[in-house]
């Protein structure tokens, strides 16, 4: 009889500590507004990408140059970068949009207000972010003289 009380106890005690891990499903801990100082220069990175022969959409050995906005997260003071533009080395360049209804052009210094929303199911695999990214508002676009 005593067993079968510390199995209940025991069951019902890792239930709830397993409720307690979830807080991610908590709509204010979903989503967040910041504002974002957007450099006017891009950063250019250049990869190797190699030839996947277990992919059947694998292209030879080549070399693929991403453009990236720098921003700042002035409510977290954190430095990151975003893709804008891909190049894959065959003469067709992508446009990204990693900020929704936002048109970065370089030379100009960007203050916005932008909404992030944390993805409820985060692959690695097949996303580049954890986070989306709405643009809420353009604070001020500044030109900068090269």
């Amino acid at each position: 009889m005593k067993q079968l009380l510390y199995i209940s106890m025991f069951c019902l005690f890792s239930f709830l500590l397993a409720g307690c891990f979830k807080w991610d499903d908590k709509k204010e801990n979903m989503e967040r507004i910041t504002i974002f100082t957007v450099s006017p220069k891009f950063i250019t990175s250049t990869y190797f990408v190699p030839n996947r022969p277990s992919n059947p959409y694998s292209r030879p050995d080549h070399y693929e140059t991403y453009f990236s906005m720098e921003l700042f997260d002035e409510t977290t003071k954190e430095l990151f970068s975003l893709g804008v533009r891909l190049d894959r080395g065959d003469g067709i360049v992508e446009e990204l949009e990693m900020i929704e209804g936002f048109k970065y052009e370089e030379g100009y210094l960007y203050r916005i207000k932008v909404l992030i929303n944390k993805k409820e199911h985060y692959e690695r695999l097949y996303d580049d972010h954890r986070e989306t990214y709405k643009l809420i508002e353009i604070l001020s676009k500044v030109e900068v003289a090269n």
